[in-house]
């Protein structure tokens, strides 16, 4: 019997160590979130106090103890009043200070609530961060616009947010399906309704990512007529050749930037076409001696009557040291015929790429040459790549 009582004393003593041991820890629990209870009073105290804090000098003249101003006055509304709005680029420190402000918006939020359910303050703190970044609902745009991204205003820290920066948006590339699958749906709508549209594309992209790449893909550039042409020559006589908003009036959705390009390009009737001068040729290598390959629109300005095309065309087909002017060897032609097989015909620029010294207008004339041949059962003669350069060198050809 003593034994057993023996026994049982010890089995009590060592339970009753454990039960303090879990006392202690509990106890150790309570302090930490007193602690951390304290510090988040004390933030919140802080944050108070400087945003009621008066200025010493300057306006605002008159704040109360909750920070607020005397209602404005017309005077001041017209002073205020933007002469023109012109919206500025988000930069990647402004895109980080607006993410900061969510997350410590929700994170606060989170803390009271906990809180004011006598929960740990620890549970908080173990979840994932992009947890506080989810949550737009019951935000405070003004204060966070305030303290965090002062040069941008409420509704605008909101737009961003939501249509940009927010993580649930795809902001990765466009996929070829999903592109289909966006026309087909707009299709059904009339191109109209974009929420609704990037609600059924179900890839989280916004309506106006979907607008965008809508509008990319079914809107090309729109040929000129020669009725343009005609009324785009009868402007610039009349408005000179600088004033191309004006001009860009004259026409029918066309901008001041497309009439500038259209008349430097194709339309001015000083731009000399066909056959180069000697003196043409060493204008333009004195040029690009300067200035280097590449700076074709200052190029251009030495060369005159030559477009900034022309003298690229003329200089990477003609006149660089790298073109290789030799006669088309065999081995060449077969090189040729495979990379054409290989890659496509019409990709001269890829396949000029694995020619050696040979350029896209070269491959793309030599193959004319080759498929001639071919169809009329002759074999292949060397023709000279500077004599069919020479003879008719045309524009630019597809890539």
């Amino acid at each position: 019997m003593e034994k057993d009582i023996t026994e049982v004393l010890k089995y009590n003593r060592e339970l009753q160590a454990n039960l303090q041991k879990k006392i202690a820890a509990v106890e150790a629990a309570i302090a930490r979130n007193i602690n951390l209870q304290n510090k988040l009073k004390h933030l919140k105290n802080n944050q108070f106090s400087s945003e009621t804090k008066t200025k010493d000098f300057g306006p605002p003249f008159f704040v109360d103890i909750y920070g607020n101003t005397p209602p404005k006055n017309d005077d001041i509304h017209l002073r205020e009043r933007p002469k023109k709005f012109k919206p500025i680029k988000w930069i990647q420190q402004e895109k980080d200070a607006l993410a900061q402000g969510v997350y410590d918006q929700n994170f606060r939020r989170e803390c009271l609530k906990a809180m004011q359910s006598n929960q740990l303050l620890d549970t908080v703190l173990e979840k994932d961060s992009q947890y506080f970044l989810i949550n737009v609902e019951g935000l405070d745009w003004c204060e966070l616009s305030k303290q965090y991204v002062q040069n941008k205003t409420p509704e605008e820290c909101i737009i961003q947010w939501t249509t940009h920066e927010h993580p649930s948006i795809n902001k990765s590339e466009w996929t070829a399906a999903e592109t289909r699958k966006l026309r087909q749906i707009a299709s059904r709508h009339n191109n109209r309704n974009w929420q609704r549209i990037a609600t059924e594309l179900n890839t989280n992209r916004t309506a106006a990512d979907c607008f965008k790449q809508w509008n990319k893909q079914t809107s090309g550039p729109r040929k000129w007529t020669k009725e343009e042409d005609e009324i785009l020559a009868r402007a610039v006589d009349l408005y000179g050749e600088k004033n191309w908003q004006q001009i860009a009036g004259c026409l029918e959705n066309r901008s001041g930037q497309q009439c500038l390009h259209r008349w430097t390009k194709t339309m001015n009737p000083a731009i000399r076409r066909g056959r180069w001068k000697s003196e043409e040729d060493e204008a333009l290598k004195n040029a690009v001696n300067m200035y280097g390959v590449g700076n074709w629109v200052k190029i251009q300005k030495f060369v005159l009557g030559r477009t900034d095309v022309q003298c690229r065309e003329r200089w990477m087909n003609v006149l660089s040291p790298s073109v290789k002017k030799d006669p088309w060897t065999e081995e060449e032609d077969k090189e040729l015929k495979r990379l054409v097989g290989l890659i496509g015909v019409g990709k001269w620029s890829k396949i000029s790429a694995e020619m050696n010294g040979r350029t896209d207008n070269q491959c793309w004339r030599r193959y004319k040459v080759l498929i001639k041949q071919d169809d009329e059962g002759e074999s292949t003669t060397n023709t000279p790549s500077e004599n069919e350069s020479e003879k008719n060198l045309k524009g630019q050809h597809s890539s």
